[in-house]
């Protein structure tokens, strides 16, 4: 987190959740986040943070 916030960054990792349900064959319009966990990494320098995002959404 040293070069975006941390908001930024679980925005990014809600993207490529999205992005990855969207090529699995979830429809666009379902798509919704059901989970959101964010674990601060205190064995690593800086502020990195372990993000975890979970997305559903209906099948083609």
């Amino acid at each position: 987190l040293d070069k975006m916030s941390r908001e930024d960054a679980i925005e990014d990792a809600k993207k490529e959740a999205v992005n990855k349900a969207l090529k699995a064959g979830a429809k666009e319009d379902t798509i919704e986040v059901l989970n959101i966990e964010d674990v601060p990494l205190a064995y690593l320098p800086g502020n990195a943070l372990l993000i975890k995002v979970k997305v559903v959404g209906d099948l083609i």
